[in-house]
């Protein structure tokens, strides 16, 4: 049994802390899935994620929950059961397919008094852990609301690289702003999004509009343009975040017409305020490919929407390349946008009605 743990965080915390007073639970899981539960070096699950503020003598409701992922060889059914601890649980079950698949366990039941928790999760001859702070009942929980909710998520910032089937570190944040209506502690997270989940926790002490910077955590299980909700108390709001291919050699190319219009350019889809796009809201236009192998394009989020492709070039030479909107339209008028490839970028106009 570890007697340290890596991680320190608040304790109504989304990316719960390891404890070095440690409470170990857990009931194998049963069923017919076959594989092994993702964790890091020092055993912490992945993604390390504990949704929900937890308060002595408060029932956990349907905000309380745990995000595991299972790396599966087999498919078919699952559960994943926690022993009780402090009076309270945690457990998932249902069906999944095989490779990476993400599992919610949900809280049950009232924890008894506040302090540290840990769960010790396993699954088959595989165990990760994760760790739960209590509240007293007396905390103070803020009111805040997400900008740009419900719609995309307003001047939100994606940092770091995202790639299928690598983990991501300490440099993949998500920066979010937020409007506190009153004082004290608050947790923001979201749902699981191809594998990948962004958590914060801590206290906000001053009112008005600041940023909130979410750690992700989690494994990309495939490449493209993936949706990540965040969420708050009084909604939720969308960001794209782009995963790259499983790393290969990186394609070398230019955007054709670099830096002016983009050369055969094709918009296809409606573009409605309000309305969010769909897999036929898509720009296509030329790309000059000098080396063939992988590559991401993508644009800046202008009024709303996001234009984003990845992939691999297969050959060289002029060819078109199809990058796909994201998000909801904001206002009406026409807006410009640049994609960026290598450095390269081009220019196309949308008009949204």
């Amino acid at each position: 049994m570890k007697l340290f743990r890596k991680y320190a965080v608040i304790a109504l915390s989304l990316l719960m802390l390891a404890s070095c007073e440690k409470e170990y639970s857990l009931e194998n899981a049963v069923g017919t899935a076959v594989g092994s539960l993702k964790s890091d070096a020092f055993g912490d699950c992945l993604p390390s994620s504990v949704a929900g503020i937890y308060k002595a003598d408060s029932t956990l409701g349907t905000g309380n929950y745990m995000d595991v992922q299972l790396e599966l060889t087999t498919g078919g059914a699952y559960t994943i059961v926690t022993d009780t601890i402090n009076g309270y649980y945690f457990k998932g079950t249902g069906a999944a397919a095989a490779g990476l698949q993400t599992v919610r366990l949900r809280g049950f039941g009232k924890p008894v008094a506040a302090g540290i928790n840990e769960f010790r999760i396993a699954f088959g001859t595989s165990e990760c852990f994760l760790s739960v702070t209590v509240l007293n009942n007396a905390a103070t929980v803020s009111d805040y609301t997400l900008v740009g909710s419900p719609g995309v998520c307003t001047g939100a910032v994606a940092s770091g690289t995202y790639v299928k089937d690598v983990p991501l570190n300490s440099s993949n944040t998500l920066t979010v702003s937020v409007n506190v209506t009153s004082l004290g502690l608050y947790a923001i997270g979201g749902a699981s999004a191809n594998g990948m989940i962004f958590t914060a926790a801590g206290t906000f002490t001053t009112l008005g509009l600041q940023s909130v910077t979410l750690n992700g955590s989690g494994t990309p299980s495939s490449a493209g343009a993936t949706a990540v909700t965040v969420g708050g108390p009084a909604g939720t709001c969308l960001f794209g975040i782009v995963v790259a291919p499983t790393a290969g050699t990186p394609a070398v190319f230019t955007l054709g017409g670099d830096p002016g219009n983009c050369t055969g350019f094709v918009l296809s889809g409606t573009y409605q305020v309000g309305q969010a796009t769909s897999g036929s809201n898509t720009a296509t236009f030329d790309v000059v490919v000098t080396t063939p192998g992988t590559y991401v394009i993508s644009s800046a989020s202008i009024n709303g929407v996001t234009f984003l492709a990845t992939g691999t070039f297969a050959t060289a030479g002029t060819q078109p390349v199809t990058l796909t909107a994201f998000g909801t339209p904001i206002a009406a008028g026409t807006f410009e946008y640049t994609p960026m490839g290598l450095g390269s970028g081009c220019k196309f106009p949308v008009v949204f009605n």
